[in-house]
């Protein structure tokens, strides 16, 4: 049985930006992000859903400090460590505010005064370009839409990672062009592989190492077991110390 599922998805149709403001290398605009309807990849995200989401303590402390980050495209990994980190690198922009409207969730963007964020503006103020937001996120739980054949409703609480800009929405009346979406159930392997990632303490002993490949799970206790694979061969590195980390990845999905 699955842990809960990372989800990555345009929930919006293409349009085009009401600009706010534009100062030459940052742009304000308003612009709609999330559908309440069924999208072409056939999953149904509700209003009170989205809603719960948007008053959780993370995306309010976001918001409140201007880092409701999103990037220039999803990431193409599917790996949780990457998922759910939002990698400055392809940051573009940043949400600065939100309505929900009766059929959409409309929000403010600004484009970040970064390279990337320049590069996005002026395809949106010199080229003219539409806009399309998809939405990252983690959720425990997916159930099927009574009278709905093949509809997937993403059930709360779902928690809200970033809105990413992309170019190929997933929405039925949006571009009819292939996207990187997806519903991907997360099992033990990856919370172990993400926990591994994350803690600073097993990445030092396995650069010490040399390991150039590990496997990790958990044991009966709860200890994180790493197999490490080095040129020396085979170690095998025990933590015990991962419950900050092992914290935070299960609040994904409460």
């Amino acid at each position: 049985m699955g842990i809960g599922y990372i989800i990555q998805e345009t929930t919006a149709a293409a349009c085009n930006p009401k600009i706010i403001s534009d100062t030459g290398s940052v742009l304000k605009f308003n612009a709609t992000i999330q559908d309440y309807e069924e999208n072409r990849n056939r999953r149904l995200y509700r209003k009170a859903t989205l809603q719960e989401g948007f008053k959780s303590t993370s995306v309010m402390e976001k918001l409140a400090t201007r880092t409701f980050y999103g990037e220039a495209n999803h990431p193409f990994s599917q790996d949780v460590s990457v998922q759910t980190v939002v990698d400055f690198l392809r940051a573009s922009h940043l949400v600065t505010g939100y309505e929900f409207k009766s059929s959409t969730l409309d929000a403010e963007i600004e484009t970040l005064a970064n390279t990337v964020g320049k590069d996005i503006r002026a395809i949106i103020v010199e080229n003219k370009s539409q806009v399309a937001f998809s939405l990252r996120a983690a959720a425990s739980i997916t159930k099927p839409v009574p009278g709905k054949s093949g509809i997937t409703e993403i059930c709360g609480p779902i928690t809200i990672i970033a809105y990413d800009l992309v170019t190929f929405p997933s929405h039925k009346t949006a571009y009819m062009m292939k996207e990187n979406s997806f519903l991907h159930e997360l099992h033990a392997k990856d919370f172990a592989k993400h926990v591994a990632n994350k803690s600073a303490d097993l990445q030092y002993v396995m650069e010490s190492l040399n390991v150039f490949d590990h496997l990790s799970s958990f044991d009966n206790k709860g200890n994180l077991v790493t197999e490490a694979y080095s040129e020396e061969g085979k170690s095998t590195i025990i933590l015990s110390n991962t419950t900050q980390i092992r914290n935070e990845f299960n609040s994904l999905f409460k």
